[in-house]
């Protein structure tokens, strides 16, 4: 429980849990902005450089929040190397990478990864102009920059458009910092190791000894209960780090009352506390002699707590306050008593009152303030003029009637399923908004045209505002708006002006069933790379010109009732996904074939639909359920020749429900399957020289025969096959598995999961072995999530999921141990519910069929 020797902070001790490296004038206004906000809506601690004071030293202030941070993400843009500030903050990251292991995440924003490799382009240009000035300093910038760059990262030109981006980076921080939390806690003493020690401890309280202890981390999920002495910290007067903690806090709603009991209260808290957090505090108030002059983060989640302090308190370092879901406070912090707050997170504190005060607006250095699901909550001071406010997240106040007047340094405004009315005039004012998320305000009618004066928007999300007729037109370009949501709006027509938001990359306009037609002027928005126009049951066409949207990469128009396809659609060259469902059309353009970066076609409940033409070649998932009328489907085994690339690619074609199938079209999905299942043989060395995943293959079509290629066939749930000694060398790469499953009514859900379990058994029948059982399993849509479909067919499913077969567990496998080499395995299969796993009853899995799968060549196996 000591705290970390280390010359940087231990993980836990960290003051921020990412570090964003930018170029401010690349990134500042678009792309860092709305990681950043991303970043704070998940709670994530995060230094960007406008925090500093002004007059403050930048660079030790800049390199002591990077030794400060658990994490680093560099942003590479075109002007990054020509900054000395940016590189210097690059060597330090990566020195507290290769010292310290701080996780580094780069992205290349609009810059070509090579380039910043190997440095040529604009970053050769640039360090051309630092060896004049920085001779000695560019050696050790370009050695920090080659380092970055080989670490695993973001292309933007990869992964569009830039809101799929900034979630998919999301994801990987979370990751990365749950790895690094779980390494950090394992290193301390007494930490999940010695979780006894520390509940007896804290059971008997007042201990010799305790006092050198200065930091105590408990993860109650761990636990079931814990009884606190009244005097459990009386003698810890050097404990400065105090962290009761359930991870996934809100994900399971039983884990969210308390498990630590004070049946007796509590007398004290050390007041040289730094860091206290503890989920689900049980008292009402603190002890009245807890006077931590030295707090900076207070974090109480679920917590009993009706107010803070009732007597004046000097706070003055307190930077942080988190009482999130403490249902019964009642009040909100005092500037009086801590005037440096930068964040403030109240997230469902619904006793709180229906105003929010006045008072507020004293906390000068404030940049946060999260108020969400405050439902009790119906005003908010009427002008908040603060300096450095960035983000105000007031969603889910369902009585809050009135927009307030924010102070000019907001980016980032959240008022989603608030009661709002109108968005005021005054809006055009805030020229510094990044994001505005209204969504689901049912009594908004109307936005103000200054809206459209506002240069630095990046994202206008009004989904569900259902009472919203019109888009204000836009009189003049908005250059950094790459978002603009109108999901189930009354929007009716778009206005031509669109054509004015050069950058925008996302337009959905999902089941706005007013819309009967889109502008011309639509197409001439070319960096467009999203367009969802799914549920819109009056359009008709889509505009002409379609070859002018160059960078679209994604086009849902499922549920476009009078939709007709145009023969033009072929013309876009960068379409990757394509969403035609449950559409009335009878068959597809000819030319297809002809998007060629098309891997994702969905045409399920397209009831009319006849055939299918020749499918364009890099084709990995179609989803094409409920086609009643289908009847042929042109050569699937075109979509996988025997290059290096289908190495690593998956098939998900699902034909579920699709009874008119003729024997042609069901042996050439078969073909495939087989076909593909051989290329992943040939590319087993590839999978583990490169520490790649192994792909997948699942197929699902009306029938009710295995295959014969299939060498262990059984009638029945469950199978036994005979694996060849040694597993073939080490060569073995699982089991692909097909199942006959008959649907004992006619009705199933919107889909069901079929599983397998497999147990090993040894040479001597010496029982079970060591090694884990295995398990797979793979998801079957039928239908639509609201929907219950009829299902009166028996159906094959034929499935290989590589991901469940690593190269270790398969080395295990193959092991020679002697006498007791593995060379028997049974599987059992079962249809169950998809995430819960439950048993299905009108599911019965009939026969079932196992291919054992060998890189290379094929091995010839029997049966008993």
């Amino acid at each position: 429980m000591a705290s970390s020797s280390s010359s940087s902070p231990a993980s836990w001790q960290c003051r921020y849990d990412v570090f964003l490296s930018f170029r401010g004038e690349d990134t500042r206004q678009n792309f860092t902005s709305h990681l950043y906000a991303a970043l704070c809506r998940k709670a994530i601690e995060t230094f960007i450089d406008k925090e500093l004071r002004r007059g403050e030293e930048i660079s030790p202030a800049l390199l002591e929040a990077i030794e400060n941070s658990k994490a680093a993400v560099i942003i590479f843009s075109k002007n990054y190397a020509s900054s000395p500030w940016c590189l210097d903050e690059l060597v330090k990251i990566v020195q507290c990478h290769e010292l310290h292991g701080q996780r580094v995440i780069p992205v290349f924003y609009h810059v070509n990864p090579s380039d910043v490799l190997e440095q040529t382009g604009v970053f050769e240009e640039a360090f051309a102009e630092h060896e004049i000035s920085f001779k000695e300093k560019s050696l050790r910038w370009k050695a920090a920059m080659t380092k970055a760059a080989n670490l695993a990262g973001w292309d933007s030109q990869v992964v569009r458009p830039e809101s799929r981006l900034v979630d998919d980076i999301v994801k990987d921080i979370l990751s990365k910092l749950k790895e690094a939390s779980a390494s950090g806690l394992e290193e301390q003493v007494g930490l999940d190791s010695r979780i006894d020690q520390v509940k007896g401890l804290l059971s008997i309280g007042g201990l010799d000894g305790t006092e050198a202890i200065e930091g105590i981390f408990l993860d109650m999920s761990k636990i079931t209960e814990a009884h606190l002495n009244p005097n459990a910290f009386a003698r810890m007067s050097n404990l400065k780090f105090l962290k009761f903690y359930m991870p996934n806090c809100g994900i399971f709603e039983e884990d969210n009352h308390n498990k630590l009991q004070l049946s007796e209260g509590l007398k004290s808290l050390p007041n040289e506390l730094r860091y206290l957090y503890w989920h689900g505090y049980p008292l009402k108030s603190f002890p009245v002699n807890f006077h931590p002059m030295n707090l900076v983060e207070l974090i109480l989640p679920y917590s009993n707590l009706k107010r803070l302090w009732k007597t004046s308190m000097d706070l003055g370092k307190l930077k942080k306050i988190d009482l999130s879901h403490s249902q019964h406070l009642m009040e909100f912090p005092c500037p009086s008593q801590a005037p440096n707050l930068v964040g403030i997170i109240l997230t469902g504190c619904t006793s709180l009152p229906k105003k929010v005060p006045p008072s507020i607006s004293r906390f000068s250095k404030l940049t946060s303030i999260n108020l969400m699901d405050c439902k009790n909550i119906r005003s908010f001071p009427s002008t908040v003029d603060l300096e450095f406010l960035d983000t105000v997240v007031l969603a889910g106040c369902s009585k809050l009637a009135r927009f307030p007047e924010f102070s000019r340094s907001i980016r980032h405004i959240n008022l989603d399923r608030a009661a709002i009315k109108e968005v005021p005039l005054s809006v055009g004012c805030l020229d510094r908004l990044c994001e505005l998320h209204v969504t689901n305000c049912t009594k908004l009618e109307s936005l103000p045209s200054s809206i459209c004066k506002l240069k630095s928007l990046g994202i206008i999300n009004l989904s569900g505002c259902s009472k919203l007729k019109k888009f204000p037109e836009i009189f003049e370009n908005m250059d950094d708006l790459w978002e603009l949501v109108l999901d189930g709006t009354a929007i009716e027509v778009l206005p031509s002006s669109i054509e004015h938001l050069k950058r925008l990359s996302s337009l959905h306009l999902n089941v706005c069933k007013n819309l009967a037609g889109l502008p011309e002027s639509l197409w001439n928005l070319t960096e467009l790379y999203d367009l969802h126009l799914s549920g819109c049951s009056k359009l008709e066409k889509l505009p002409r010109n379609l070859k002018n949207l160059k960078h679209l990469g994604e086009l849902k128009a499922g549920r476009c009732d009078r939709l007709l396809i145009p023969a033009d659609l072929t013309s876009l060259s960068s379409l990757r996904s394509l969403d035609l469902s449950c559409n009335k059309f009878e068959r597809m353009p000819t030319a297809i074939n002809q998007l060629l970066e098309l891997t994702f076609l969905d045409i399920s409940q397209c009831e009319r639909l006849k055939s299918l033409p020749e499918l364009p070649p890099h084709l990995k998932v179609i989803k094409a359920f409920d086609c009643i009328s289908l009847e042929t489907i042109s050569s699937l085994t075109e979509l996988c020749p025997v290059e290096f690339k289908n190495f690593f690619s998956n098939s998900n074609f699902m034909f579920t429900n699709c009874l008119k199938l003729d024997q042609n079209a069901l042996n050439d999905i078969v073909s495939h399957a087989q076909q593909k299942l051989r290329i992943f043989s040939m590319g087993a060395e590839c999978y583990n020289e490169l520490n790649l995943e192994r792909p997948s293959v699942r197929i699902c079509y009306a029938g009710s025969e295995i295959p014969e290629w299939f060498p262990f066939q059984s009638v029945g749930s469950s199978i036994t096959v005979h694996l060849p000694p040694c597993g073939q060398n080490g060569r073995f790469l699982g089991f692909a598995s097909c199942n006959v499953v008959e649907f004992q009514n006619s009705h199933c859900g919107s889909g069901f999961s079929c599983q397998f379990e497999a147990q090993f058994h040894t040479k001597n029948d010496s029982g079970r072995s060591s090694l884990p059982r295995m398990f797979s399993s793979f998801y079957i849509p039928m239908g639509d999530l609201e929907e219950c479909r009829s299902v009166r067919s028996e159906h094959v499913l034929l499935w290989y999921e590589g991901k469940f077969f690593d190269f270790d567990w398969c080395t295990k496998i193959g092991l020679d141990l002697g006498e007791h080499w593995y060379n028997e395995a049974t599987l059992e299969f079962r249809a169950t519910l998809p995430r819960c796993y439950c048993n299905i009853e009108c599911c019965k899995v009939k026969k079932c069929g196992v291919l054992l799968l060998y890189a290379e060549e094929e091995v010839t196996t029997s049966t008993d």
